[in-house]
């Protein structure tokens, strides 16, 4: 008996079910599997071919059913389902530096990469430079913190990326005091500096500090030391400088205005 166009199951109005209707895209095609119903019927996938249609780049993809010659279905049916974009990929080759205090301009060149899209760098200080390729330029006597955010604008298949990578150079140090103690001593006092390893202290009986002596003082919060050993009847000019350790290599920041004093006990 044959099978009348009235009778045959009408895939246009059939329930199509996705084994999964969100991806992410990795470069791979997506062919969830199908299951087909019309009015509650499951369909043997005998019935139908499945195609599948832009199913490898984020965005919409399509699944549509389509009934066979000769098969008790008729018409066909599309789906869609969703490709995701790949999280964004941004690989910095370092994400922290450490600088000198210099009287001079000094640069540093950051570095991040991604396989796809373009990288882009800006400054968080307008006085520091960074050029397309990450050369950063630090302007003469500059010291703190500057933070350069690297970043990644994605493609079609990846999303936006971002990355901050600081540069820091020891701020100067505040020198409060320096008082003659006795047993021709000078008790010198500061004000103690945050992120750092310890303080220099440098004192010489010149202007100049030439032929000065110095003396290292470990411990952010350290804010006093006594020097020993001076002369007395000589006056001593003081100044500190605080230092930063950082993979056994001391970084400094600029000396603090010099204070003296005279050993009279």
């Amino acid at each position: 008996i044959a099978i009348t166009t009235d009778s045959k199951l009408k895939l246009s109005s059939a329930n199509v079910k996705l084994s999964a209707s969100t991806f992410t895209y990795d470069g791979k095609t997506k062919t969830p599997a199908v299951t087909v119903d019309v009015g509650g019927i499951t369909i043997n996938n005998d019935q139908y071919t499945v195609t599948y249609g832009s199913n490898v780049d984020a965005g919409n993809a399509t699944v549509t059913v389509s009934a066979k010659s000769g098969t008790d279905c008729e018409g066909t049916k599309t789906v869609n389902f969703t490709i995701n974009k790949a999280a964004g990929m941004l690989n910095v080759s370092q994400n922290a530096y450490t600088k000198s205090y210099s009287a001079k301009a000094q640069s540093v060149t950051v570095k991040a990469t991604a396989s796809y899209g373009t990288v882009t760098y800006s400054s968080g200080n307008s006085k520091v430079k960074v050029s397309a390729k990450g050369k950063v330029t630090l302007p003469k006597k500059f010291s703190g913190k500057v933070v350069i955010t690297a970043e990644n604008a994605g493609d079609k298949n990846h999303n936006a990326a971002s990355a901050k990578i600081t540069i820091t150079v020891p701020a100067a140090v505040k020198l409060k005091t320096v008082k003659n103690a006795s047993g021709k001593k000078a008790k010198i006092t500061w004000k103690k500096s945050s992120a750092v390893t310890g303080y220099e202290i440098q004192y010489s009986t010149s202007k100049k500090f030439s032929k000065a002596k110095s003396v290292k003082v470990k411990g952010a919060s350290k804010t006093s030391k006594t020097v020993t050993g001076l002369k007395k009847g000589k006056t001593y000019y003081v100044r500190i400088r605080a230092y930063q350790t950082v993979s056994k290599k001391n970084y400094t920041s600029a000396w603090s205005s010099s204070k003296k004093v005279k050993i009279t006990k």
